[in-house]
């Protein structure tokens, strides 16, 4: 039970990391060139941080389902490893 909460803590990270960064690139990309305020550049960023979680959030849900799938039946995954044990 403890390596199915690991790994699906996993794939959640994998998939909202690049997703986060990714957004996140594309609304600094779209901001660099204006010079308003907050709101302005906050808008400005959100409209375009949305496209790319609409295009690229499957792909990146995908290869996040299988990097997780293979690392934790694989046990490289950290959380799912087997504990070693104690030797007295």
């Amino acid at each position: 039970m403890r390596r199915v909460a690991f790994g699906f803590l996993w794939l959640i990270v994998l998939y909202e990391v690049p997703l986060i960064l990714g957004g996140s690139v594309a609304g600094a990309i779209a901001t660099s060139s204006r010079h308003g305020n907050f709101s302005d550049g906050y808008a400005l960023g959100q409209q375009a941080g949305r496209p790319f979680g609409e295009h690229w959030g499957g792909l990146i849900f995908l290869a996040a389902l299988v990097v997780t799938l293979v690392g934790t039946m694989g046990r490289w995954l950290p959380g799912t490893r087997v504990r070693a044990s104690v030797r007295a």
